[in-house]
C-alpha cells in the first residue's frame, strides 16, 4: 500500500488475526457464530462511502457488512470486531452503549480476578451503574449479560 492510497478488501474469515480475536471474545463472553460474510477493507478511499468516514480511523459499516481500517492496526480491528460481537451476541446497540463496552472488550484480558469473583449486585443493578464501573467491572458485566438468557438482556433500558 503505497502511502495509505492503495485498497484492499476480502473476506474477513481469511484473516488469522480476526479469526483468532474472535475466537477470544467467544472464550472469554459466550459463543457466537463467526461473522464469516463479513469484509475486512484496508484503505483511505473507503472512508469516503461512509457519512462522517473522512474523520474516522476505523469503522464498522453494517450496511454493507464490512470492517473499514485506515491502515492495518490490531487495535481498530480488535475494537471494530468487538462492536461486530456485540452486534452478533446481544443486537445492535445505540452508539453511547456499545462504545464503551466495545473500548473494554479491545483491551486485552487483565482483569482474571475480578472476572472469577461473583459480583454482590445483580446485573440489572450493575448495568444501570455501569457509568461509575472500572473496566474490569465493565468486562464482567459484559461478560455476565452475554451469557445471560436473552430475555434479561432485552429487558435492559439501553440508556
Amino acid at each position: 500500500m503505497a502511502g495509505g492510497l492503495a485498497a484492499e478488501c476480502e473476506k474477513l474469515e481469511r484473516s488469522p488475526e480476526s479469526r483468532r480475536i474472535w475466537s477470544e471474545f467467544a472464550a472469554r463472553y459466550a459463543p457466537t457464530v463467526y461473522p464469516a460474510e463479513v469484509r475486512l477493507c484496508i484503505g483511505k478511499k473507503y472512508f469516503y462511502e461512509v457519512k462522517g468516514g473522512a474523520r474516522m480511523a476505523s469503522v464498522l459499516d453494517r450496511q454493507r457488512a464490512r470492517i473499514l481500517l485506515r491502515q492495518r492496526n490490531a487495535s481498530q480491528l480488535r475494537h471494530e470486531l468487538a462492536h461486530l460481537y456485540l452486534d452478533l451476541a446481544w443486537r445492535v446497540l445505540p452508539y453511547t452503549i456499545s462504545e464503551p463496552l466495545a473500548n473494554v472488550m479491545q483491551a486485552p484480558p487483565k482483569c482474571n480476578t475480578v472476572l472469577s469473583k461473583k459480583p454482590a449486585a445483580s446485573i440489572p443493578e450493575r448495568w444501570q451503574a455501569r457509568g461509575g464501573a472500572s473496566a474490569c467491572e465493565i468486562e464482567s458485566l459484559v461478560s455476565d449479560l452475554l451469557k445471560a438468557p436473552k430475555e434479561m438482556r432485552d429487558s435492559l433500558p439501553l440508556n
